[in-house]
């Protein structure tokens, strides 16, 4: 994963990678994420909570490279912090 994010970050400073981008929902993105990365707090005080409102107008953007964005935060927060909460807003 972290081979893919540095020939990702590559492409994009040499303005080498494409994007697909359309309109998409964040609630059920981060949802999906979030989900994926709970056995990343198992048996941990640490509670991973989607604050983005479902109401929230469809952004355009790249779909899997968006997930990827999250996962690499939430993956982090949930790195370097030992109990409480992770919070995705937006």
């Amino acid at each position: 994963n972290l081979i893919n994010d540095i020939l990702d970050f590559s492409k994009l400073r040499n303005h080498d990678i494409r994007l697909q981008l359309k309109a998409i929902d964040l609630y059920p993105i981060v949802d999906v994420v979030l989900a994926v990365s709970r056995p990343l707090i198992a048996r941990r005080p640490i509670e991973l909570i989607n604050a983005v409102p479902d109401d929230l107008p469809p952004v355009r953007a790249d779909e899997n490279r968006l997930q990827q964005i999250l996962h690499n935060l939430i993956g982090n927060a949930v790195k370097f912090t030992e109990q409480g909460r992770i919070a995705v807003r937006a």
